[in-house]
């Protein structure tokens, strides 16, 4: 088979799968009809939690069920003006929203890396835990908080800014190198040299 006719088999199996999903998506989201919203706004507007849908492309039961969950789940982050109105909606919903380096993650009430580190260490039964807690963006705070000793992982352009009053401070330790290499050399140095 020739290029140009693979090319296009390929462009029509996408058109199908495009179809189907729209088709999908207006099926499984209550309240939604095609010829009243149609999918070239890119959103759903005036449905039950449309907000939500749009920012976090959760519906129905999926959203009922991230208002409920204990841990996180991770989501592509939108657009920067979006961005912005996500801790509000999320607040209103009940739960927040943190960013990580790459992706935002949703988050249930009371959950957060420190509040799991901190049901570790009661579940250790008594024995004296030290832990070793390491991050490099807006979501590992917590968890350098509630760690005994804690170090930032900075990147190529140094550490996140919302680490700066800790580190300067003394309540957290700058790694050595960056990234991967950081990681490495914190451990290394904290671990296996038992520092910690």
């Amino acid at each position: 088979m020739s290029v140009v006719r693979l090319d296009r088999w390929l462009g029509l199996l996408a058109a199908v799968v495009f179809v189907l999903a729209v088709a999908g998506f207006g099926a499984g989201l209550e309240g939604y009809a095609q010829a009243r919203h149609p999918v070239a706004l890119l959103g759903a507007r005036g449905v039950p939690h449309a907000l939500a849908f749009n920012l976090l492309g959760l519906q129905g039961e999926a959203l009922q069920l991230a208002c409920t969950r204990r841990w996180s789940l991770p989501f592509v982050p939108p657009s920067a003006s979006a961005r912005q109105r996500l801790p509000e909606l999320a607040n209103r919903l009940g739960f927040a929203v943190v960013q990580g380096n790459r992706m935002g993650h949703l988050l249930g009430a009371d959950v957060s890396k420190g509040r799991a580190l901190e049901v570790l260490k009661q579940r250790s039964g008594g024995s004296p835990v030290r832990v070793l807690a390491l991050g490099d963006s807006p979501n590992d705070q917590p968890l350098l908080e509630a760690g005994d000793l804690s170090v930032v992982v900075p990147g190529a352009n140094g550490p996140h800014p919302v680490f700066a009053d800790a580190l300067a401070q003394g309540r957290y330790q700058l790694a050595p190198a960056c990234h991967a290499q950081g990681w490495a050399e914190a451990v290394f140095q904290h671990v296996l040299n038992a520092q910690c």
